[in-house]
């Protein structure tokens, strides 16, 4: 027996086994051959009866081994279920834990939702009812006034004006009876006449809805305010800048002011970042305020107000005198413009002109963008005449014969037969529109 080699059988078992074929050899070699030397261990070996021991002393260790491995298998079963039921019970209390905190931290979430829910559905309520009342001012304005983004400046005016009758048909606080008439449908005269009858009083008033009045409608005003003052149809004229709390030559008028040479012209400014409510308001409180302020000052006498009407007639005059001179001044310049304009519109026509005459004799016209003569008939057409005249005398050729009406049958095809005329696009154009008058000398 070799003992340097392994024995198959150890070669054929897996790691565990092997182990066990060592710790069972160790043990038997220690039990049989232990203070043995080799010869005797060979020796020993050699004989039936040892070998017999040998295998009782193997089956005994297998039987002892087995059992020891049962014992620890069993002990290793009862530790590992010691152990899963450990760590089964600490997870159970963390679930628990987790749980009870999650819950908590559910109900805390709940109660919060529930919070911003109510917080939310007041807010969304309180929206709910401001523009429900925005809507319902909105339909109102709608109804009073009609649309307010308008084309052009007369539905501007009207839109003003509408709005200042419907304040007064209303009703106003310091005076109920007042009425409002309209009379811009009437020449010379504004917008409409405001009766007061609290206070006998009566106002012209003019109703500008622009972004910024221009002298015109300051002497609009001015005229206006002359000739309703003169058949004594009122006795204060207002002009009310729906949009703009500046007046021309007034500068800001949010508080209303009087004009300087007749004081009853008076001029008022609503800023265009009012509401309607609040522009509303404050004209409302103007017009009684101007009330008020008429009835302390007391009546004019009938010279005080003659004096006031001929300085506001020479300020009208010379108002149109001023204008006058203007438009004068203004035309005579434009005037000088337009003369240098027609002087040089000429030079260019002029030399546009020879340029296409230069291009036309060269024959280079051919070569230039044929979009360019579109607009050219106009020149080229007495040029190409001059040509067709001229070969028609080189080569002796006439015009077709006109028959009993007067007509010249196919004259056209007939004469760039025979002068066997070639012509561009362009030429042929202008040629299928030429009158065979235009060709007789």
């Amino acid at each position: 027996m070799d003992l340097k080699e392994l024995p198959p059988l150890y070669k054929q078992v897996n790691d565990e086994q092997k182990q066990i074929i060592i710790h069972l050899g160790c043990g038997i070699y220690k039990r049989i051959c232990d203070n043995k030397t080799d010869e005797e261990i060979i020796k020993l070996l050699s004989s039936n009866k040892h070998v017999q021991e040998l295998y009782g002393d193997i089956h005994t260790l297998k039987k002892d081994n087995n059992s020891l491995k049962n014992e620890k298998h069993t002990e290793l079963q009862e530790e590992r279920k010691r152990l899963q039921k450990i760590h089964d019970t600490e997870m159970n209390e963390r679930i628990e834990k987790e749980r009870c905190s999650n819950q908590r931290e559910i109900e805390l979430l709940k109660k919060e939702i529930v919070l911003i829910k109510n917080s939310c559905e007041d807010k969304l309520e309180s929206v709910k009812n401001i523009c429900e009342k925005q809507e319902e001012q909105i339909k109102e304005y709608k109804i009073l006034f009609g649309k307010q983004n308008h084309s052009n400046t007369k539905e501007k005016g009207d839109y003003a004006e509408k709005w200042m009758k419907t304040i007064v048909d209303k009703g106003l606080s310091f005076d109920e009876e007042a009425e409002y008439f309209d009379t811009s449908d009437k020449k010379g005269s504004g917008d409409g006449i405001l009766h007061l009858k609290k206070y006998k009083l009566r106002i012209m008033v003019e109703m500008k809805n622009k972004t910024a009045l221009d002298e015109h409608d300051i002497q609009q005003f001015n005229e206006h305010s002359c000739n309703d003052f003169l058949s004594d149809k009122v006795d204060l004229s207002l002009l009310i800048s729906f949009n703009n709390s500046h007046i021309r030559g007034q500068r800001c008028c949010s508080a209303y002011k009087h004009d300087k040479n007749d004081k009853r012209m008076i001029y008022y400014g609503l800023s265009e970042n009012y509401t309607m409510e609040e522009k509303t308001s404050k004209l409302i409180d103007t017009i009684h305020e101007i009330c008020e302020k008429h009835i302390q000052s007391g009546n004019e006498t009938t010279n005080e107000k003659q004096i006031d009407m001929i300085q506001l007639l020479e300020s009208t005059i010379k108002n149109y005198m001023k204008d006058i001179n203007y438009h004068k001044q203004h035309e005579k310049e434009t005037l000088k413009i337009l003369e240098n304009i027609r002087k040089k519109l000429e030079e260019t026509t002029k030399e546009s002109n020879s340029l296409w005459k230069y291009l036309w004799e060269s024959g280079n016209i051919k070569l230039i963008d044929k979009r360019l003569l579109n607009n050219s008939e106009g020149i080229i057409k007495p040029m190409l005449i001059n040509r067709i005249k001229t070969e028609m005398k080189e080569k002796m050729v006439s015009l077709v014969p006109a028959n009993k009406s007067g007509n010249r049958s196919n004259w056209r095809n007939r004469l760039i037969e025979d002068l066997k005329l070639v012509l561009e696009e362009y030429e042929k154009k202008i040629y299928q529109k030429l009158k065979w008058i235009e060709l007789i000398d």
